[in-house]
């Protein structure tokens, strides 16, 4: 997850700083850090979850 950050934004055609600032934003709401192995597979499953869950009502 270390790619450039205007990588990441290009590929999601948003600014690069708009990156930056939700991936700072996700980590203070959850305290999950996408930048660690264990704070992105939280962040994956969860948002798995979260989306199933959606899906089911």
């Amino acid at each position: 997850m270390r790619q450039p950050r205007d990588r990441r934004s290009r590929a999601l055609h948003i600014h690069a700083n708009t990156v930056r600032y939700r991936l700072a934003r996700w980590h203070e709401l959850t305290g999950w850090d996408v930048h660690t192995w264990d704070g992105l597979s939280a962040s994956m499953v969860g948002l798995n979850l979260f989306a199933q869950d959606s899906r089911s009502t």
